[in-house]
């Protein structure tokens, strides 16, 4: 908990997120001259870099101590010293609903360019399947996933994530982006988007 408190209060939550806002910035950009056009495998690791899958992961980690009491933030904020306001700041931070929709909107940008990525066919999707862009989207759509399914837990966010349209690009992925759990997180924000918030305590 000590290097998880000393990276928070060195900013660690805002150098992720600009990274991740210069990122979807790039890839925004790059793919405004062709709307709704497919992609080749080979650009997605130009669009979206390794390092974007263990960035919104790490995000993840923080925003799952809202729920976990043995990491509670209430705990972070009475261990900090009433003139560390620093500390107190990145508390509220992390409390910010705002903030976590902006990096469920990251998450969903990336699934957004998975699922128009062009699958080759013939002999051609074999050696695809083996290609190093493959397995990169497999780490990005289950750091995606998880990082969706995180911060819809709060009914509200979910809800407009499903307005922006989450639901059905999560269930059109492509097979070749599967993973192990990734039945589970698809379910996890199904659920999360349908039950009420009474429904989801009880």
């Amino acid at each position: 908990s000590a290097v998880r408190d000393s990276a928070l209060q060195a900013g660690i939550i805002s150098s992720c997120l600009d990274l991740l806002r210069k990122n979807t910035e790039r890839l925004e950009s790059s793919l405004k001259d062709s709307p709704g056009q497919s992609i080749e495998a080979e650009r997605f690791g130009h669009l979206i870099p390794r390092w974007v899958s263990p960035l919104l992961l790490l995000l993840e980690s923080y925003l799952k101590m809202l729920s976990n009491p043995r990491n509670s933030l209430d705990d972070i904020k009475s261990d900090a010293s009433s003139s560390d306001n620093r500390m107190l700041k990145v508390v509220e931070e992390l409390r910010d609903p705002n903030m976590h929709l902006e990096v469920a909107k990251h998450a969903f940008s990336a699934l957004q360019l998975m699922c128009s990525v062009r699958v080759p066919e013939g002999k051609a999707a074999f050696d695809y399947m083996r290609h190093p862009s493959t397995y990169l989207r497999k780490e990005c759509a289950q750091a995606c996933l998880q990082v969706i399914s995180t911060v819809s837990r709060k009914h509200s966010i979910a809800a407009k994530l499903h307005k922006m349209g989450v639901l059905r690009t999560v269930l059109e992925l492509p097979m070749e982006c599967s993973f192990p759990a990734e039945d589970f997180l698809v379910f996890s924000i199904l659920r999360y988007i349908v039950e009420d918030p009474a429904t989801l305590q009880a």
